[in-house]
């Protein structure tokens, strides 16, 4: 399992999107694998996956033409929203959408560690 996932690496990255999808699902192992094992430990390592968020394995890509119920979960470019209201049209991300962002961990510790530090690492 990885904490970082390869639409991760396209959005965070300097690179972006011209990384190629399945040589970053090839590297991603490895490279955690030596950051786990030359800086964060396996003790923190494994703490920190064990607070990953659950992903609902039902979702979909984010469609401009479909209206949304509360609490439907859609993949915007990479990251995952939460629908705050009912039939909700509007674009994830956007100031005054209803959606809020998916926590990367249930720890709020953990989600201040990844997005201050980790998550650029990676």
């Amino acid at each position: 399992m990885s904490l970082i996932t390869p639409f991760e690496v396209r959005k965070y990255s300097g690179a972006g999107r011209d990384y190629d999808p399945p040589t970053i699902c090839r590297l991603i192992p490895q490279i955690e694998q030596e950051f786990v094992r030359e800086c964060l430990g396996t003790q923190l390592w494994n703490y920190l996956l064990s607070k990953l968020t659950p992903i609902p394995t039902d979702i979909t890509e984010w469609q401009g033409c479909d209206l949304y119920q509360t609490d439907d979960v859609v993949n915007y470019f990479g990251c995952l929203f939460t629908s705050t209201g009912d039939n909700n049209a509007t674009i994830p991300g956007e100031v005054g959408a209803e959606w809020d962002a998916v926590e990367k961990f249930t720890d709020a510790g953990c989600n201040q560690l990844w997005s201050l530090y980790l998550r650029e690492i990676l």
